[in-house]
């Protein structure tokens, strides 16, 4: 329905019902406190990829799939001026998932508009972070 977001769980939540290793999840609490040394031991991802958009990836594949065992995961993405695409690849039995994350997109189907008719994709972004995955799928 429009103008509703669904209830999200906190960091804290989404760790403590995942079955991922003890040391990612380290590696997930350091990337949120902006600790890139220690997130990347577990979390890998280029130089041109924003920490806070690999963190939303992390995230949703932690809560969308907790019981995961996950011990590392590589991030390849893309970031164009509202989304960030690409791939996100797990071990330690290389599972992978393709994705976009688009706050453009949540925001229009929120009705979320900005002052000028457009949609508040800052709003979505600042607001929901990883509820805002317009495509997040299991690749075979």
């Amino acid at each position: 329905m429009k103008g509703e977001v669904m209830d999200t769980l906190t960091l804290p939540e989404i760790l403590r019902q995942s079955a991922a290793s003890h040391e990612f999840k380290a590696a997930v609490r350091a990337l949120e406190a902006g600790d890139l040394d220690h997130a990347q031991r577990r979390i890998a991802f280029g130089p041109g990829e924003p920490p806070s958009k690999v963190l939303y990836a992390v995230l949703h594949v932690l809560e969308s799939h907790p019981d995961l065992l996950i011990e590392s995961a590589h991030v390849d993405g893309y970031v164009r001026p509202t989304e960030y695409s690409g791939e996100i690849i797990l071990q330690p039995d290389t599972v992978r998932f393709s994705f976009v994350w688009d706050p453009k997109w949540k925001a229009q189907q929120l009705g979320w508009m900005a002052p000028d008719g457009q949609p508040h994709h800052g709003r979505a972004a600042r607001e929901l972070g990883h509820q805002c995955f317009r495509f997040f799928a299991r690749v075979p």
